[in-house]
Parts: structure tokens; sequence; C-alpha cells
């Protein structure tokens, strides 16, 4: 109803993409948090959840491209230390882990 009368309200965008996440509607979220990104493109909230929806669709490597836009320098630098190491992100929860690489 908000975006009726006001089309560029960003959080709606946000809300919207949160329960279709919730929904496990991930390509719908997705599209609804570049909406909120469009008109708002520091909105660190929606960039966080696109990136969680995207480890959802188990798109690693594009989610850790968005977190590290949200990362400070340091964060950044152990993300890379950790993917030359062939370890990557996982979601668990609220929290973004790096899971090591097995060894045969």
């Amino acid at each position: 109803m908000a975006l009726k009368y006001k089309p560029d309200f960003a959080i709606a965008y946000y809300n919207k993409g949160i329960t279709l996440d919730e929904l496990k509607q991930y390509g719908k979220a997705i599209a609804e948090y570049d909406k909120a990104l469009k008109y708002q493109p520091d909105f660190k909230e929606a960039i966080y959840n696109k990136a969680v929806t995207l480890m959802h669709m188990g798109k690693h490597k594009e989610a850790g491209e968005l977190y590290m836009g949200l990362w400070d320098e340091e964060t950044v630098a152990e993300y890379k230390k950790a993917l030359e190491r062939g370890e990557h992100l996982d979601f668990n929860g609220q929290h973004v882990v790096i899971i090591p690489k097995r060894e045969p």
C-alpha cells in the first residue's frame, strides 16, 4: 500500500524482500532488495539481506562481494586470505562463517 503513494519508498521494498526470502522465493526477494537499493544505494540492511538471500541460493562468491562492501579493510583482507586457502563463506543463522577447505 505504501508503494502506491510513495513508489520510491526503499523500506517497503526491503520489507517485501525479507518476506519473500522467508517464503523461499529468493529470486523475487533479490528483485525487491535491488529496488530498495535503487532508491537508497547506501541502505546497508538491504545490502546485508540481499547477501543472505544469495547465500540461501548458493551464490557464495556474489554474496561475499556484497559482504565485503560492508566490512572494514582488515575483515576484507582476512576474507581474501580465506578464499586463497580454498575456504568459503556459509550462512549460519544470523552469522557468516568461513568454512575451511576439506583435506582429502
